[in-house]
């Protein structure tokens, strides 16, 4: 009798153990899977992480669309200018949206700060690279996304978070106007 008491106890000590380690991984991976902003944020203000990470993706589809109405109308005034073709503004935004597909995969992986900003080189080379090959200045190809950020002083981050280079003292994401 004895013994059935105590193999019921290491039973049930295991199946509990089991349900705490599990749910304490389960809450681990729920909680570090958001920014460490996000995370703080709902922790201070008692909110949902998921509902303060979707606030900060909403402001981050906007600030995106801005940038790109911005580079589209860099785009249309070069080709008034002479500077760029038609054609090549097509080619620059198709190829614009290719390495946007791969920026977005870069960002959303498991990746290290060190391997992800590698990656992002590579892609900036890329990009580099695609508009000599296609004779067009690589600075058409590198705003807004590469370049530094909106008039965040000189050589701030800003909101792009790129590899280029911005004087900072324009509303735009080139760093010069």
């Amino acid at each position: 009798m004895k013994r059935k008491s105590l193999i019921a106890v290491v039973i049930s000590s295991f199946l509990l153990l089991g349900l705490l380690i599990g749910g304490g991984v389960v809450l681990a991976k729920t909680t570090a899977s958001y920014p460490l902003i996000v995370q703080k944020l709902a922790e201070r203000f008692n909110l949902q992480p998921e509902e303060v990470n979707k606030v900060f993706e909403e402001v981050r589809q906007e600030r995106w669309q801005q940038r790109e109405t911005w580079f589209e109308g860099k785009l249309d005034a070069a080709v008034k200018a002479g500077t760029i073709t038609e054609a090549q503004k097509k080619a620059i935004l198709k190829k614009r949206t290719e390495i946007q597909k791969k920026k977005e995969t870069i960002r959303t992986s498991n990746l290290t700060p060190q391997e992800r900003w590698e990656k992002m080189s590579k892609l900036r080379e890329e990009m580099r690279s695609w508009a000599e090959n296609n004779k067009i200045d690589p600075s058409f190809c590198l705003g807004g996304g590469f370049g530094r950020g909106f008039n965040q002083g000189k050589s701030g981050r800003g909101f792009n978070g790129g590899f280029g280079r911005g004087c900072g003292n324009c509303s735009g994401p080139c760093g010069q106007q």
